[in-house]
Order: structure tokens, then C-alpha cells, then sequence
């Protein structure tokens, strides 16, 4: 479950308000299965393969540090969207 620092607690928030992700960190299995679900894949491993670096390219801001986890989450809502 310390993987699950890797995602912020806003961006859960935000994937809770969008109905992506229904477990709380009172049940950290299931928030991790959901989380998963979420990003496509099954194991820890795979998300950093995959959403650690991801091959999108972007412009970030110098006066703001970029959280590896919350990019992601935007990156995926982006590809979810797309998608649909």
C-alpha cells in the first residue's frame, strides 16, 4: 500500500468525484485494485512502466512542481476521454 502515496489525495478526490474510484483509504486493497483498474493495469509494476514516464509530451510550469502521480491521473482522465 505505500504505493498508493504515489497518487495524491486530491487527485483520489477528484477520481472519487468523477466516479472512477468508489474505496477509501479506510480499505487501501480495494483503493489499490480500483487505482489500478483505473490506470489499466494489474500490478505496481506495470503503472511505472507504463504511467511513470509517460511518452505524452507537455509543457510545465517552472513555478509550480509537477507531482508524478497527479500527471498521470490528468493523463489518463485525457485518454479515457478521448476514448469516449
Amino acid at each position: 500500500t505505500d504505493w498508493l502515496d504515489a497518487i495524491p489525495a486530491p487527485a483520489i478526490k477528484t477520481l472519487r468525484k468523477l466516479g472512477h474510484v468508489t474505496a477509501t483509504a479506510r480499505d487501501p486493497g480495494a483503493l489499490l485494485q480500483q487505482l489500478l483498474a483505473f490506470f489499466g493495469v494489474r500490478t505496481i509494476e506495470a503503472w511505472g512502466s507504463i504511467w511513470a514516464k509517460p511518452s505524452a509530451a507537455f509543457l510545465k510550469s517552472p513555478a509550480f512542481e509537477a507531482h508524478q502521480g497527479a500527471v498521470a491521473v490528468w493523463l489518463r482522465l485525457g485518454e479515457l476521454e478521448a476514448i469516449s
